[in-house]
């Protein structure tokens, strides 16, 4: 029963992202905890992150600049989680 209220739990929260937050000049960050279960990296949640950094920085003809990119791995009860911090940077 308990492993049923977990599973309950997982799916409800699915994934959820902070979106793209100011935290300096030019600087960015993007945070998103992964639905995946089981064990393992959350490859999935980081082509998303990455995929909204790079939404964002077009839309003023920019690139991405990764400048730090935490991973939290999956384990069994513990979602994966990934952060990106970043700036835009002109197109060369």
């Amino acid at each position: 029963m308990k492993y049923l209220y977990l599973l309950i739990l997982f799916i409800l929260t699915g994934c959820s992202s902070t979106g793209v937050v100011i935290i300096g000049d030019n600087l960015y960050m993007i945070g998103q905890r992964s639905a995946q279960m089981g064990i393992g990296r959350p490859v999935g949640v980081i082509g998303d992150v990455y995929k909204e950094a790079n939404d964002f920085c077009k839309k003023d003809n920019k690139d991405v600049e990764t400048l730090e990119l935490m991973v939290q791995d999956t384990h069994f009860a513990r979602p994966g989680s990934v952060e990106l911090h970043f700036k835009c940077n002109p197109r060369k």
